[in-house]
C-alpha cells in the first residue's frame, strides 16, 4: 500500500480530525483504495475538493508531507496507520482497542505484563 496520495489529500483538506476519519474509514475499515487520485476522487468530493489530482499535486502539500515524514520518522514511526499517544506509538489498524485502553487509563503500560516487556533485550536492531 502507497499511501502517498492519501496522506497528500488529508494535507489538501485541512488534516483535520474529520478529514483522518473520513480517510482512515475510506481506507482500513470499508477497504476502498487510497493510492491514487482516481481512488480518491469520491472522498476528495466528500471533502469538498472538486480535483483531487490538482490538490495533491500543489507543491506545498508535497512539502508539508514532507516535513511531517521527517518528524514521524524522527519520532520512530515507521508505517501507517500509527497513532501516537504521547510518546506512544502505536502501529496498525489492530492496535486500536490497545490505544483505547490506554486512552482510558494513561499508566496501563506501566502495569504488569506490559512494563516487563519495555524492559526486554532487543534482539536485531535495524541500523539507520
Amino acid at each position: 500500500f502507497n499511501p502517498l496520495a492519501a496522506l497528500r489529500l488529508c494535507l489538501a483538506a485541512g488534516a483535520t480530525h474529520e478529514t483522518v476519519d473520513l480517510l482512515f474509514n475510506w481506507i482500513w475499515r470499508d477497504g476502498h483504495a487510497g493510492d491514487s487520485a482516481a481512488a480518491l476522487a469520491l472522498p476528495g468530493a466528500m471533502l469538498d475538493i472538486a480535483d483531487v489530482a490538482a490538490a495533491i499535486s500543489e507543491p506545498s502539500v508535497k512539502e508539508a508531507l514532507r516535513r511531517n515524514t521527517d518528524a514521524a520518522l524522527a519520532a520512530g514511526v515507521f508505517g501507517v496507520p500509527t497513532l501516537a499517544i504521547g510518546s506512544e506509538l502505536f502501529w496498525g489498524n489492530d492496535a486500536h482497542p490497545l490505544m483505547q485502553a490506554v486512552l482510558a487509563d494513561p499508566g496501563l503500560l506501566e502495569t504488569g505484563e506490559w512494563a516487563r516487556i519495555q524492559h526486554l533485550p532487543v534482539a536485531v536492531e535495524r541500523s539507520r
